[in-house]
């Protein structure tokens, strides 16, 4: 189990401090500025108090007042040393955000200390040449680095930290941040705090690592739990003061909006739409409490919501540029992905032309990939050039691949072939089914996939001349041994249904309940032609009794060819043919109760109609009935009777035939014309 935080019952105490607290913390020195997200060293005078993720020690971050400058302990000579209008809320209140048990930082696995080995790492004391550097030298490499390596870099060291965290390394910082093409940095955050905010992924409340959930406006990068306790909906915040503040709309104009929450460019939004938005908690509650301080001066307190609207747009138009940054360096990172795919691309696909592989094993169309389509596109497209070392490796799978795809493309191009000559076939054979006596037999008559299971016709389907056409030529050679293949098919049918009608019978007749006359010798064709020849469908949900011969068109005997796909027929198979003793059972009582012979022919029961009635079932219920339908219908009553006296439930059908105890056996009454 991953130990965390919240398993271990270490959870970080919320921080918040109260806004008397921050003023009075704001007092501190502004010599130098601090380094975001790191702590004081223990041997320097701590200027202000300082809570983890916090943004706030920096020189260009204090509230001294909100709106005259900052007083200078020292007087400045110089028009370019003034000091600059700044405003807290603008540089996010980080002091004063809140953490709680729903903080990522909570469920992030704690890393087991490492013990000391006792061994000096190779890049140990490396960065000590430094400090050695001249300073314009140092400086001069400084400013060629990006923010965030000077970030990392002022953290190896105090005595760097020293350097680059001072005012006079604002030039070095300014100079990273033209070298990326960076929007200036806002005048009231400094420029380590401005690197953090744009490159950390660390959440500014709790420390969490990988946070994506950032926002340039409030100067925040939150975790989602962070985001919950801090960002928060206007009314809500606005709540605790009363109704009338809540219904003032001026309030939701004097800190920026969560952006999130509308689209990210739009410029303004209307007042009646700030109400639902989201703001950071401390921003606006600082912002609020100087607003109702200003009440009883109205123009003080318009002159601040001006104010405010003004910064607004500034600080709305800075977050826009820095979106459109991050945008285009993305653009460009792509840009650069695919040029150097496409670049490996081309070496790979002269190397392999140099081996003597033409373009279509070098570039073959996508449809021809096949599954070796996402192997074959990893090797090829990376964005690493390709070098002698990783072109060897490569190299083998390649020809490996072309190699698999060639033997892929001859069957694919013997199948299509194979299925236009069997299209071909196919057609001859429907001409040729269309004349052929007698026109009574048809359904034993076999479809093109059963006549191609003989192997002489099949060697002609399947020659490997693929240029060579089906021609009527072709055809006449072997159209004369049709007959005797459709006549070998319908001896085949026949042998299968009565020996499945043979094994069923017996299976009766250990029962004792098969009439000895049904179990005289007689042909295959003359005891299929019996009305008590059914059969069913293993696959089919009911298993319906099924009448000889018209059960073997039945679609999971028969498969003939679809519309759509000519050549997708199956032969004729037996494998769900069954028959089921109790149906013959069935078939012979009611021959029995009707006084007519168990050799009666099913061609005669079928000329008498619907002319069978039940009169087991209630009256209204008494439909009249062909001799199929009346077996069907007396084994669905004997099925539900079985399960009645068994306990089980009715299976779901659409008519149950309903019979008492002294009309169970078969009642039939024979309707004469």
């Amino acid at each position: 189990m991953v130990a965390t935080r919240k398993s271990t019952g270490s959870l970080p105490t919320p921080k918040y401090q109260s806004l008397r607290e921050c003023d009075e913390d704001d007092n501190g020195s502004d010599d130098d500025h601090q380094d975001p997200g790191s702590s004081t060293d223990p041997g320097r005078p701590q200027k202000r108090a300082k809570l983890q993720g916090s943004d706030s020690e920096s020189d260009w971050s204090s509230d001294e007042h909100v709106y005259a400058p900052r007083q200078s302990k020292s007087p400045r000579n110089s028009a370019a040393n003034e000091p600059v209008n700044k405003s807290i809320w603008y540089a996010g209140c980080m002091d004063k955000a809140i953490i709680g048990e729903k903080s990522k930082i909570n469920y992030v696995p704690l890393k087991e200390k490492k013990k000391p080995t006792g061994r000096k790492g190779r890049n140990q004391g490396k960065l000590a040449l430094l400090l050695t550097m001249p300073m314009d030298i140092f400086c001069e490499i400084s400013g060629h680095m990006s923010p965030i390596d000077i970030l990392h870099l002022a953290r190896t060291s105090e005595s760097l930290r020293d350097l680059l965290m001072s005012k006079k390394s604002r030039p070095i910082w300014r100079a990273a941040q033209q070298n990326l093409g960076l929007p200036d940095c806002p005048p009231d955050i400094c420029e380590p705090q401005y690197a953090r905010l744009l490159f950390e992924k660390e959440c500014h409340a709790c420390g969490a690592p990988r946070i994506h959930k950032e926002d340039y406006a409030l100067r925040v990068r939150l975790c989602k739990g962070c985001m919950g306790l801090n960002v928060i909906r206007g009314t809500t915040l606005a709540k605790p003061y009363g109704t009338r503040v809540q219904k003032d709309l001026r309030i939701y104009r004097l800190v920026p909006y969560y952006r999130s929450d509308t689209c990210r460019h739009r410029d303004m939004v209307g007042d009646s739409e700030r109400k639902a938005l989201r703001y950071f908690k401390p921003d606006f509650e600082k912002a609020l409490d100087i607003y109702l301080s200003l009440a009883r001066n109205p123009a003080s307190q318009e002159q601040f919501v001006k104010d405010r609207e003004e910064l607004l747009a500034k600080v709305h138009q800075h977050a826009v540029a820095i979106d459109s940054w991050f945008m285009n360096e993305a653009n460009k990172r792509n840009q650069q992905h695919y040029a150097s795919q496409c670049s490996r691309k081309e070496s790979i696909e002269a190397k392999l032309r140099e081996l003597g592989y033409g373009d279509a094993d070098v570039n073959p169309p996508r449809a021809y990939l096949g599954h070796y389509s996402s192997e074959w596109h990893s090797l090829l497209y990376q964005p690493r050039e390709l070098t002698p070392q990783i072109w060897k490796r490569i190299q083998p799978r390649l020809e490996a691949i072309i190699l698999e795809r060639r033997e892929d493309t001859i069957k694919r191009d013997r199948q299509e072939r194979s299925d236009a000559r069997r299209r071909e076939f196919l057609n001859y054979f429907n001409v040729y089914m269309q004349t052929y006596p007698p026109a009574g037999d048809a359904i034993f008559h076999p479809n093109y996939a059963d006549i191609l299971q003989a192997s002489a016709i099949n060697a002609i389907v399947s020659y490997d001349d693929w240029n060579r056409k089906l021609t009527p030529s072709i055809w006449k050679t072997f159209a004369p041994s049709l007959p005797a293949l459709i006549k070998d098919h319908k001896a085949r049918l026949e042998g299968v249904c009565a020996a499945r009608l043979r094994e069923a019978l017996q299976n009766g007749q250990d029962a004792g309940h098969v009439h000895p006359e049904i179990l005289t010798p007689v042909d295959s064709d003359a005891l299929l032609r019996r009305a008590t020849s059914f059969f069913s469908c293993k696959s089919c949900y009911h298993r319906e009794p099924l009448a000889y011969p018209q059960m073997l068109n039945h679609h999971h005997f028969r498969f003939d060819p679809l519309p759509y796909a000519p050549t997708n027929a199956k032969p004729w198979s037996d494998e769900d043919l069954r028959c089921i003793s109790d149906v013959l059972t069935i078939a012979k009582g009611l021959l029995v109760n009707l006084n007519m012979s168990p050799t009666t022919t099913m061609a005669h029961m079928e000329s008498l109609g619907k002319c069978f009635t039940c009169k087991c079932c209630e009256r209204e219920s008494n439909i009249k009935m062909t001799w199929d339908t009346l077996v069907c219908a007396y084994h669905s009553a004997k099925l539900s009777t079985e399960l009645i006296s068994s306990g089980s439930p009715l299976p779901p059908r659409k008519e149950v035939f309903r019979h008492n105890s002294a009309t169970r056996q078969c009642i039939i009454h024979h309707i004469s014309e």
